[in-house]
């Protein structure tokens, strides 16, 4: 007679491949599911920050007297992100930014139009907790970001330019 204790060797490893393919598949759902919560978490913030930004153009031509800080203030006090923002500007397209879609080649390239935005300067507008830097050129009422965000392998620094963040006006 046959002793029949144990697993057989063939039966161990259909079950460990099996195994592994089923994590690989968890984890890869995982990670897009993440990925994807990321995205719609920025398109989220900056649909808030274009909302205000909309509303304050509709109340006035003229935002100088909030004072805000121009963009060209970050040359004496942070010229790397002052930088960042003057390459944005001057070749939008190479940073995936839809030239097609709310934006005026001699207003939006033109630093001189917008303003510095991070988190305590959000609150003079009425956002609170919002961990983003942005830049706002009130005339056009568009808003660009400092880091963006990642969808389909590609930057994307402006919600228009990611599916799921239209226009808004």
């Amino acid at each position: 007679m046959k002793n029949k204790n144990g697993i057989t060797m063939i039966s161990l490893v259909v079950t460990i491949t099996i195994l592994l393919l089923l994590s690989t598949v968890t984890i890869t759902i995982t990670f897009d599911t993440y990925h994807m919560a990321n995205v719609q978490s920025y398109i989220g913030k900056m649909k808030v920050i274009q909302g205000r930004v909309d509303n304050i153009s509709a109340e006035t031509n003229d935002v100088s007297s909030y004072g805000f800080r121009k963009l060209s203030d970050l040359q004496t006090t942070d010229n790397a992100t002052y930088q960042t923002f003057l390459n944005i500007l001057s070749n939008p397209t190479s940073y995936n930014i839809d030239t097609a879609k709310s934006w005026n080649d001699t207003l939006d390239t033109d630093a001189n139009h917008y303003y510095y935005f991070e988190g305590k300067d959000l609150e003079k507008i009425g956002l609170k907790n919002q961990d983003v830097v942005v830049i706002i050129n009130f005339e056009t009422r568009n808003v660009i970001s400092k880091i963006g965000v990642k969808y389909k392998d590609k930057v994307y620094y402006r919600q228009y330019d990611i599916a799921g963040g239209e226009e808004l006006h």
